[in-house]
């Protein structure tokens, strides 16, 4: 199953960013069209007013974890869904990750036992994974007993494996955090035609 992590502020951007225009799509509507093309299931992890997801349709799964504050919080909530509906494993990714490769699951899934993320010139994208759901309990006591509160901390704790792939015409998990990324997200989808 797959979870698109929703839960940010937007801050930089000063607006909703997964409700901006690439083309004729939202970037939330296009990390949800190549994400679902990959996994039998997809839900959003979403706080706040989740009127405005409505429209897509699917399970809204909000942060049980209130005292976080993090995507961590989302990962959390998602693996706890992912548990009570009787999935093994659980893909995350950002909402704002308008060009997700087409490969992401299957490569991810060449070691299902093992908690994976994804890399892209020479940076890893530590909420951008594959999560088997037995971590939920360890992932539950790092955030009670040591206090882990962000991504690179959990990934370090849980040991993860990395997957790594090559930005040949752009990254393919370039995220649209500011004016100027949407800029270039548009400009990216009209010459890739991505």
């Amino acid at each position: 199953m797959g979870i698109v992590i929703a839960g940010g502020q937007s801050r930089r951007m000063g607006a909703e960013k997964t409700l901006l225009q690439i083309g004729d799509q939202t970037i939330l509507q296009r990390t949800l069209e190549r994400l679902s093309a990959q996994v039998d299931q997809v839900a959003l992890n979403a706080n706040g007013n989740v009127d405005r997801l409505a429209a897509f349709g699917l399970p809204i799964i909000p942060d049980r974890r209130t005292d976080l504050g993090t995507p961590l919080a989302g990962l959390h909530a998602g693996l706890s869904w992912a548990v009570e509906h009787d999935f093994d494993h659980v893909v995350t990714v950002p909402s704002d990750c308008p060009f997700l490769p087409a490969d992401l699951v299957g490569r991810f899934t060449r070691r299902p036992t093992r908690p994976t993320i994804a890399a892209s010139l020479g940076q890893c994208h530590f909420l951008t994974g594959l999560w088997p759901t037995r971590c939920l309990d360890l992932l539950g006591e790092a955030i009670d007993q040591r206090h882990l509160r962000s991504m690179k901390s959990w990934a370090s704790a849980a040991q993860v494996e990395i997957e790594t792939w090559q930005a040949e015409k752009f990254d393919p998990f370039f995220n649209v955090n500011t004016p100027d990324d949407l800029a270039e997200a548009v400009q990216i989808a009209a010459e890739f035609s991505a």
